[in-house]
């Protein structure tokens, strides 16, 4: 199956998933509440509840909880 995960994530305030880069596979993130700033490859952006985010497969990313409420999001993975 392609479907590697399908998941919602919660990240306390400063909690954060660090920078990694996937390969063979993309990510995409579906924030749904709170605050993050959201390291795209090479800048910082930051994301809001609404924002989706999409990291192809030779590329990386991470994310940190900037607010200070829960961030809440789901997080894809679908292999090519």
């Amino acid at each position: 199956p392609k479907l590697e995960m399908f998941s919602e994530v919660r990240l306390k305030a400063g909690e954060e998933v660090p920078f990694h880069i996937h390969e063979g596979e993309f990510e995409s993130y579906f924030i749904i509440s709170g605050k993050a700033m959201y390291l795209d490859h090479d800048k910082y952006v930051e994301v809001l509840p609404g924002t989706v985010t999409f990291t192809p497969s030779g590329s990386g990313h991470g994310i940190k909880n900037i607010g200070d409420e829960e961030l809440v999001f789901i997080a894809l993975i679908v292999k090519d």
